[in-house]
């Protein structure tokens, strides 16, 4: 165990430079906050640095990985939240490009979603949290969703990236690609849609959700098999797409 008393410390200034995605890219690292994450990413091969201003929770860490006694400052100052816990980590990140698709594929029975240009960190950490929560087989990401190593969507999904198969990719490439598996590919948009309670999905099937403000992109919805909607009362016309992609993912695997 080393013990860290200066917010200058070099290993310090390292570790703040991967809030930065660029910087985590290059590095393939990431931070981790909180003690319950870090003990679900403990439950991988993820993990190399623990920091926690709690001494004894350092000595039950195995020795493989480099454990660091430090200051609630240093805490402070590498945490994304304003009360940050007293625990960090630095994991690395890991495979989630088109490599995973095969791993995610399956024969019979088997449920993915699939996310067009998710921006809000919270949305997407939930909503990856929710998947796995329901036992959907995969999560596949548009090119130009919001980073999963992002500090909001690590804390939003509580553990659940370590949890589920994380895709990123063209989903132009990827839906032909599951089609010829035997895929289903279910969109959600008011446009020629089914009513959720009405919709009948199969055995094999993607459920597609769209950006929070413009919904699935126009070329993505094209690909789409047929369409599901919620029936909306009291003259509610929209829900946040966290909340309805959640209703949507719970209905359809039920």
């Amino acid at each position: 165990m080393r013990v860290i008393r200066s917010v200058q410390n070099d290993n310090v200034k390292y570790f703040e430079k991967l809030k930065d995605k660029t910087f985590r890219k290059k590095e393939q690292k990431f931070i981790l906050e909180g003690r319950h994450l870090v003990e679900e990413a403990l439950k991988t091969d993820l993990v190399e640095v623990i920091m926690s201003t709690d001494e004894e929770f350092l000595k039950t860490i195995k020795d493989s990985i480099e454990t660091y006694l430090v200051t609630d400052a240093i805490i402070e100052k590498l945490s994304g939240t304003k009360n940050p816990q007293n625990v960090l980590g630095i994991a690395k990140m890991f495979t989630n490009d088109l490599r995973v698709i095969k791993n995610i594929v399956k024969e019979k029975k088997s449920a993915l979603v699939m996310f067009d240009e998710i921006n809000d960190p919270g949305n997407l950490g939930t909503l990856i949290r929710t998947a796995a929560a329901l036992g959907y087989d995969g999560v596949i990401l548009s090119k130009n969703s919001v980073d999963i190593y992002n500090d909001k969507t690590v804390r939003a999904s509580q553990g659940s990236i370590f949890k589920t198969k994380i895709v990123y990719g063209d989903l132009l490439e990827i839906i032909p690609y599951l089609k010829e598996k035997g895929y289903r590919m279910i969109g959600t948009s008011l446009k020629k849609a089914d009513k959720l309670e009405n919709a009948i999905v199969g055995n094999k099937y993607v459920l597609c959700l769209g950006n929070e403000a413009r919904g699935i992109s126009e070329e993505v919805l094209n690909l789409m098999d047929r369409n599901v909607k919620l029936t909306m009362y009291n003259d509610v016309e929209s829900l946040n797409v966290m909340v309805a992609g959640s209703i949507i993912m719970y209905e359809l695997i039920k």
